[in-house]
């Protein structure tokens, strides 16, 4: 029987063996691609790239109606997802239909999107010295649920069984106000069954349930849709907070002891990150356009719909993941399974666009523009480059999974999928890689991710520059002693941050992710640890 906690090693000859078996699938499957693209390339553009469910936890249901996908609605949603990601700064009505090129535009170059561009490099020949054909970050972003709003985002009580199944948003706006009110589940002493956003105003002793009313006020008279909820701040603070990885037991100032889970602090951090700002960095444009015109071969010539190149998409991938091991989100909008998803590694193969002869090394297989004879992007070649060489490469990214009863949370509880993407990329003469071609329409389109370095906040609770009072104890993670609680005096700011941003106060939000980020150790948990402040001293929220 396998043993997983001893060590097993695989002689070289077995692993070369591996290796030249993985070769000979991925040359015959490149090899039948070639063959379909070559026979009816607007067909094979026009093909959804297939998923791999990596793990179990992956959730089948689509976000969209069939309706949203056979009528392609579900691009103008995204769109406007996206719309509240960036402002479009470039490309206008003038330009959207100017036939794209296929070397990256100066406002799309990977290297400003990159963390760290001081370690940048675009020479394949340089980047095939590295050893990083294939590369997976040191940790896995969490999965988390993308909180619908019809079932009113974080105020959806997923652990009490009685809660509406129902898709309308004034049915769990009913039964959280009025038929089941959270003050009747805490006289029954059930407060596990609560909401994340309850368990928070319930912390802060917050007899309005401020957060919880500012959400749920929010979405009420909206009619939200199956797909809404808030994703775009799930997908960033999945990777950019440590992940919550057990229950965290704290009482408010009554004495009250509340659990928060790993699905309630996720649910937190979710929240913050989707309606507070911060600084952003992005590549590609938007695309709201359902159907794109086209050339003869079913390649996309606007401009706004072809983006991100492929050689911006490629080198973000060697770079950001690669050498900086660093996450970042990538969305299709002409692919409904893919929406606003942070990668966990990739793996790809060069191959000889002709043949099909697949290596690491892309001098061995990448050929001439002058012999790429049966060229269907030919007329796109920005005269630039000397060579071509094709790309199959595989991405691993994260998907949503539901929330969670469960008091522990680790990478096996997450949802990941992986999906291949063929491309091909022009290289220079002396290496430099300046541009390329999709083979797919439902291709990766846009790319985004916070600095590096940046984080959340409200700006709710004054600095007042004295090293004493609530305020310096809030910014400095201080709570109270006996028992371990937020003071009373930021209840009037956590009010006001609710209101106002409908968000809980990201420091409160900070120390019970850091706390749960740790083990308990020699019977001592972190939320109770002997001397403040603990935070950020000895324990962090935050992922350097």
């Amino acid at each position: 029987m396998f043993n997983k906690n001893k060590l097993y090693l695989i002689p070289i000859s077995l692993l070369a063996t591996m290796s030249l078996t993985s070769y000979a699938n991925d040359e015959e499957k490149i090899k039948n691609f070639i063959k379909e693209f070559q026979e009816n390339p607007s067909v094979v553009l026009d093909k959804i790239p297939e998923k791999i469910k990596i793990s179990e936890n992956v959730n089948k249901i689509s976000r969209f109606s069939e309706k949203e996908i056979t009528s392609k609605d579900f691009i103008e949603k995204k769109d406007q997802v996206r719309s509240e990601i960036i402002s479009k700064q470039l490309a206008n009505s003038e330009n959207s239909l100017v036939i794209p090129y296929s070397d990256y535009p100066a406002y799309e170059d990977p290297r400003s999107f990159v963390d760290y561009p001081q370690n940048f490099i675009n020479n394949i020949h340089i980047i095939d010295t590295k050893n990083i054909t294939q590369a997976q970050l040191p940790f896995t972003p969490w999965s988390d649920s993308y909180w619908p709003l019809y079932q009113g985002s974080i105020t959806y009580r997923y652990a009490d069984p009685n809660v509406p199944r129902s898709s309308n948003i004034k049915d769990f706006d009913n039964y959280v106000l009025k038929q089941r009110p959270a003050s009747s589940l805490i006289a029954e002493n059930r407060i596990d069954m609560l909401s994340p956003a309850e368990k928070y105003d319930l912390l802060m002793g917050d007899k309005n349930f401020s957060l919880t009313n500012s959400v749920l006020s929010g979405i009420r008279g909206r009619n939200p849709e199956g797909w809404e909820g808030i994703c775009h701040g799930w997908a960033p603070v999945s990777y950019m907070y440590k992940r919550p990885t057990r229950s965290v037991t704290v009482q408010n100032t009554e004495g009250v002891q509340i659990t928060f889970r790993p699905s309630d602090i996720k649910a937190l951090n979710s929240l913050l990150w989707a309606n507070l700002n911060v600084n952003t960095k992005f590549s590609g444009q938007r695309c709201n356009d359902k159907n794109p015109p086209k050339d003869a071969n079913g390649r996309i010539v606007s401009q706004d719909c072809f983006d991100s190149n492929p050689a911006a998409f490629h080198l973000a991938l060697v770079n950001q993941i690669g050498i900086n091991k660093r996450s970042f989100i990538f969305d299709a909008s002409f692919d409904y399974t893919v929406w606003n998803q942070p990668i966990l590694g990739y793996k790809y193969v060069y191959y000889n666009v002709l043949t099909g002869q697949v290596s690491n090394k892309a001098e061995s297989v990448m050929i001439k523009n002058t012999d790429y004879t049966t060229d269907a992007f030919a007329q796109y070649r920005s005269g630039k480059s000397a060579y071509i060489v094709g790309v199959k490469a595989s991405i691993d990214y994260m998907v949503e999974t539901s929330p969670s009863k469960a008091n522990s949370d680790s990478p096996s509880q997450d949802g990941i999928s992986r999906v291949e993407y063929y491309y091909d990329l022009e290289i220079t003469q002396d290496g430099t890689i300046t541009g390329g071609e999709w083979y797919q329409n439902a291709h990766p389109d846009f790319m985004w991710t916070p600095v590096a370095g940046q984080d959340v906040s409200s700006r709710t609770v004054p600095k007042t520059g004295l090293n004493y009072g609530a305020e310096f104890a809030y910014h400095n993670f201080w709570w109270n002693n006996n028992p371990r609680s937020p003071m009373k005096e930021w209840l009037p700011y956590s009010a006001r941050a609710a209101q106002a941003y409908s968000v809980p106060l990201e420091n409160v939000v900070h120390n019970l992710n850091a706390w749960s980020a740790y083990p308990v150790v020699n019977n001592q948990a972190p939320e109770n640890c002997a001397q403040q402040p603990c935070i950020p001293k000895v324990y962090s929220w935050y992922r350097n």
